[in-house]
């Protein structure tokens, strides 16, 4: 699959999860927990990804990046900030019922 159709794929994945949150977390609940389970162990923590998606982290701190990048984007994209709303209610939504999981945003874990 080329790059393009794996984006436009995956952007159309995470679209359908959003609009309805609660169905997706009700029939996905056992994996979502093997997932958190997984990020927290010292076995993904010593992968390369692990270590990727810490540097990655700290460049978004570092940056500026969700500040000053995003909330322009936001300002700028009426669609962005449409979409951005409801990526926003889907984390709302899934760290309320699986609080663990807001600890993979802070990099807790």
């Amino acid at each position: 699959m080329d790059p393009e159709s794996m984006a436009e794929e995956t952007h159309q994945a995470l679209d359908t999860v959003c609009q309805d949150i609660d169905t997706y977390m009700a029939e996905n609940g056992e994996a979502i927990t093997a997932y958190l389970k997984y990020k927290k162990s010292d076995a993904f923590q010593k992968t390369p990804a692990a270590r990727l998606e810490r540097r990655l982290r700290e460049f978004q701190n570092e940056s500026g990046y969700t500040e000053v990048f995003i909330h322009n984007m936001e300002r700028l994209s009426p669609e962005y900030r449409a979409y951005l709303a409801r990526l926003k209610e889907a984390d709302r939504l899934l760290t309320e019922k699986f609080p663990e999981a807001e600890a993979l945003y802070r990099g807790e874990m």
